[in-house]
């Protein structure tokens, strides 16, 4: 099922200060979170891009499609917003840090989103999870004025747009690796 009317977006581009290196480059089960990500989006869309850093985006832009932070420092939102700015199309966006999604997990965010224009993701019990998440291009006014006045919690932007919301029964699914203690299996 590849999809053409949609990009695909790992966000990679934070400081991994309590991993202690760039996640993005971390081994776990004989792949790089990175290449696991890219996995994941691989049987999607072949437009595949990384929300990166000034050090990444000199590291990577040689090899990938990468798009470098408009607003440092403005976390999650502000690389959103920055490949909604450049692509202007529908994102699927995922964290690199984020090893145990599987592609259907990503299709099945992609077919319920289908034609919305709000966020679509998943919700565990009563937690929303941000990622993966599926972003409109029709978000960019809403999510342009949210980082501009520094409004920086996903969670409540999320909530703020009505989101479409999968009920998920695997919180395993969204588990993120911080630090290298999480990696142990």
């Amino acid at each position: 099922m590849k999809v053409k009317s949609v990009k695909g977006l790992i966000l990679m581009g934070g400081q991994s200060t309590r991993m202690g290196s760039d996640k993005a480059f971390v081994q776990w089960q004989g792949q790089t979170l990175l290449e696991k990500a890219i996995d994941h989006l691989s049987g999607i869309t072949e437009d595949i891009y990384l929300s990166v850093n000034p050090e990444q985006y000199d590291l990577l832009h040689n090899e990938y499609a990468c798009i470098q932070d408009r607003y440092p420092d403005k976390g999650p939102l502000g690389g959103i917003l920055s490949a909604l700015e450049i692509l202007k199309e529908d994102l699927i966006v995922l964290a690199v840090d984020m090893p145990n999604l599987n592609t259907t997990c990503v299709k099945d965010l992609i077919s319920t989103a289908k034609d919305s224009n709000t966020v679509t993701c998943y919700q565990y019990k009563e937690a929303i999870q941000p990622f993966p998440s599926y972003w409109p291009v029709e978000l960019l006014p809403k999510l342009e004025q949210s980082v501009l006045n520094n409004h920086l919690a996903m969670i409540k932007f999320i909530v703020a747009q009505q989101p479409n919301l999968i009920p998920a029964s695997d919180s395993d699914l969204f588990n993120n690796f911080n630090r290298p203690d999480d990696m142990i299996e």
